[in-house]
């Protein structure tokens, strides 16, 4: 049995995909790992309140020698195309803003 709690975050989720999916959107915060992912691309995560989820940002290759200099723990600005949330929220084709 599913509590209203439960049922509340999934409709606030569904919610933000559909507000946010697809759109620009620049998003600031705390870097928690730097990394690459299976694929090749270079990513970023920024730190959020939650335990297991947070944002990950996924670099093109040709921005990948801008993560060189970053590190953890360091307030970043980064601007990508909202993907939704499949486990983190993803942003995809980024770039550093600040």
């Amino acid at each position: 049995m599913q509590s209203y709690c439960d049922n509340k975050v999934k409709a606030d989720n569904i919610f933000a995909d559909n507000i946010f999916k697809g759109q620009i959107i620049d998003v600031s915060g705390e870097i928690g790992t730097i990394g690459k992912d299976i694929l090749g691309l270079h990513y970023v995560t920024l730190k959020t309140n939650e335990l297991i989820h947070s944002v990950q940002c996924v670099f093109p290759k040709n921005k990948s020698d801008s993560l060189m200099s970053l590190q953890k723990r360091q307030s970043i600005t980064i601007r990508g195309r909202c993907d939704g949330a499949m486990g983190n929220v993803l942003f995809r084709n980024c770039t550093i803003i600040k």
